[in-house]
């Protein structure tokens, strides 16, 4: 997808500005939001009193739904079109899943692939990995889209899963160039190096 980063500040605000007005456009498309969504002019969506308009949806709105409820009312996507099913952070004990189409996917690993050229790694450089790599994405999608940068990855996974001591010395031999985790992971492995 030819999608280069945005080269200053006004790029993005038009960007966002035109972005808004599909991403109201989509939401109109759910039974969920039709219900919910005032009547707000289009045009005028970077008006701040327009904007404020919209209602704020938070985890414990979908959470009140039953799986049937959201697939059907909240979902905008048939069955067939989803590629894959992501997990939310389920810090209440209460994780969403949620589908994510093949068109989804195309945008998600390219936004992904963006972090490492916003944070200067370019080919050749190593990867650790230690978000968790099961249900819950993020770690697998980093691993996955380093390839598209020509990143070598080394899928560590989270602490649960890869002991600190044993990441560690993955660290040591393998000399990653980036680290990707929690922040709170990567002070915690600083601290036991």
């Amino acid at each position: 997808m030819p999608l280069p980063l945005p080269e200053s500040r006004d790029e993005i605000r038009r960007i966002q500005s035109a972005r808004k007005r599909v991403a109201l456009q989509q939401a109109m498309r759910s039974t969920f939001w039709k219900k919910r969504l005032p009547k707000v002019n289009l045009e005028r969506l970077d008006d701040l009193e327009v904007w404020r308009r919209i209602p704020i949806l938070d985890k414990d709105t979908l959470r009140g739904l039953s799986d049937q409820q959201f697939y059907r009312e909240f979902c905008i996507e048939a069955p067939e079109g989803v590629q894959e099913y992501w997990r939310s952070g389920g810090v209440t004990g209460a994780p969403l899943f949620y589908p994510r189409s093949f068109r989804d996917m195309e945008y998600g690993l390219l936004s992904f692939a963006r972090t490492y050229d916003c944070a200067g790694a370019v080919r050749g450089d190593r990867a650790h990995v230690s978000f968790p790599m099961g249900i819950h994405p993020v770690g697998q999608v980093f691993a996955r889209c380093a390839a598209s940068r020509g990143i070598t990855v080394n899928w560590a996974g989270s602490g649960a899963s890869t002991p600190s001591a044993l990441q560690l010395e993955l660290i040591q031999r393998l000399k990653p160039t980036v680290l990707l985790g929690m922040s709170s992971y990567a002070l915690h492995l600083a601290n036991l190096a």
